[in-house]
């Protein structure tokens, strides 16, 4: 969990006992992802994003810039090589162990949440302009239209287990499925 002045908590699913209290993020924590490992935690606080090693709840490096004004989602590829930052200036890609970026900001505008299919192939971003946008992770370009039947912004995206469909909900109170005719 997270927002606790910049302090991030891991808690035993199990018994939901709190494990660890992670400090020295810069501000609140507005998401949080694990590694697909499950050794490695990042969060996002204001516009830095800071890896946490889960064994020791010790920080890997000092937290840096995101280049976005808020950082509002992240996650990590399915083979964990790449990070992706969601946040209020668009979406980049990031190299998991170096932390450099691999893509300019993207889409130049608010992108609320992002998940990557199962094969890593694409990514999903949930945009505040009411659209759903397919973003291929080799070249970081845009595939195809948005996908906009949204009436409001939109809050949360995933892909299904196979990467045949897109589910995405919205301020709008709806959930609505894409299929996916690219994989």
């Amino acid at each position: 969990s997270s927002r606790d002045g910049g302090k991030v908590k891991l808690w035993n699913a199990a018994d939901l006992q709190l494990r660890q209290t992670l400090e020295g993020g810069r501000g609140a924590a507005y998401c949080v992802a694990f590694s697909p490992d499950g050794k490695t935690l990042v969060s996002g606080s204001g516009k830095s994003i800071a890896l946490w090693n889960v064994a020791d709840g010790h920080a890997l490096t000092a937290p840096f810039e995101a280049d976005s004004a808020v950082v509002y989602d992240l996650a990590y590829s399915p083979d964990g090589k790449l990070l992706a930052s969601a946040g209020q200036d668009g979406l980049r890609f990031w190299d998991a162990a170096t932390r450099q970026a691999l893509s300019p900001m993207l889409r130049g505008e608010q992108i609320n949440a992002i998940a990557f299919s199962p094969n890593g192939l694409f990514l999903a971003a949930a945009g505040h302009d009411r659209t759903v946008t397919v973003w291929d992770v080799a070249n970081h370009k845009q595939i195809g239209d948005p996908l906009a039947r949204h009436d409001d912004y939109v809050e949360a995206v995933t892909f299904d287990g196979d990467g045949t469909f897109i589910a995405s909900g919205g301020h709008d109170g709806k959930v609505l499925l894409w299929k996916i005719f690219f994989r």
